[in-house]
């Protein structure tokens, strides 16, 4: 069992069994009835020396056998070991936050410089805006094509094209 869930349910049963409120218990002591609530509810956070000092009081008020100091201690290395596993969880979702985020770089990059269209001819050559070329690859804007081609969009969509002059209009759309 925790330390401080020990430590919480000794005050449980102190409080009961002394038939005190927690306000009246807490003034015995002399600690503050906030701090002995977070005690009672077995939050031990705080400053250890601060902590300790109220359960040697605790300890002393109600002549407990129980070894609250030490129970404290375990709880506190139980909290310090989750903390590391903490850190390390940490550690392993930082990296692979920046693993993700050098792939969605990259995969933007590779996808800004991605043409929107692919224009190969399907016979030797084709001209584009007077420009002989085998393949030639758009971004916005018009252009004027002499020859049969096989247009090629970003989307895989695959268009043929017979006529021998013909406009091509590229832009985005939603």
């Amino acid at each position: 069992m925790d330390g401080w869930k020990e430590i919480s349910e000794i005050l449980k049963k102190e409080v009961i069994s002394s038939n005190l409120s927690l306000l009246e218990f807490s003034k015995r002591v002399g600690i503050d009835i906030n701090t002995f609530r977070k005690y009672y509810e077995g939050n031990f956070s705080g400053e250890p020396s601060i902590v300790e000092e109220h359960l040697r009081k605790i300890k002393e008020v109600f002549n407990l056998k129980e070894d609250l100091i030490m129970l404290y201690e375990l709880g506190s290395s139980k909290r310090i070991k989750d903390s590391k596993i903490s850190k390390s969880n940490l550690y392993i979702f930082l990296i692979f936050t920046v693993f993700l985020f050098i792939g969605s770089v990259i995969l933007f990059l590779n996808v800004y410089e991605t043409p929107l269209v692919r224009l190969n001819s399907i016979g030797d050559e084709v001209k584009v805006n007077g420009k002989v070329v085998k393949t030639f690859f758009m971004d916005e804007g018009e252009y004027i094509v002499e020859g049969p081609s096989l247009l090629k969009k970003i989307n895989k969509e695959t268009k043929k094209v017979v006529m021998e002059k013909y406009k091509v209009v590229v832009g985005w759309e939603k």
